[in-house]
């Protein structure tokens, strides 16, 4: 599985998330020892997060999940150096996000991209986890 955002730090975020889960999940999260941000499964499947640099993601085929997490924010060239990795592994495509105008790959997906793709919205006044005095 591959994480992109806007930036590295987010994308570390991320991952920093998934090890606090897998911890609650009793499975011991390590590195993979080739990527700075990167978690490894006992299965030995990965997690690896991408810096938001699109001269920089390069050198991943095969990839069975991308997640591009912020995907409203993150540059049209850069959806576009991610989108080949999923070919040779027939891989899921995740874009989550908060809106950011009429503009990009992902506004464009969501409002055109045909009944190929499942869509969710979920208000923040549908999150439990968002206090209702907020």
């Amino acid at each position: 599985m591959l994480v992109a955002s806007p930036t590295e730090r987010q994308s570390g975020e991320f991952l920093r998330k998934a090890a606090e889960m897998l911890v609650h999940l009793k499975i011991t999260p390590r590195g993979d020892g080739d990527n700075k941000i990167s978690l490894m499964l006992p299965n030995r499947s990965r997690i690896v997060g991408l810096p938001g640099v699109e001269a920089t993601i390069r050198g991943f085929s095969a990839v069975s999940m991308l997640l591009i997490d912020e995907a409203a924010r993150v540059e049209n060239k850069m959806y576009k150096a991610l989108r080949p990795m999923l070919a040779a592994g027939d891989g899921d495509l995740w874009l989550m996000s908060t809106p950011c105008g009429k503009r990009g790959f992902f506004y464009e997906t969501w409002a055109h991209g045909g009944p190929d793709w499942d869509r969710y919205s979920v208000r923040s006044t549908e999150c439990e986890r968002i206090p209702k005095s907020f």
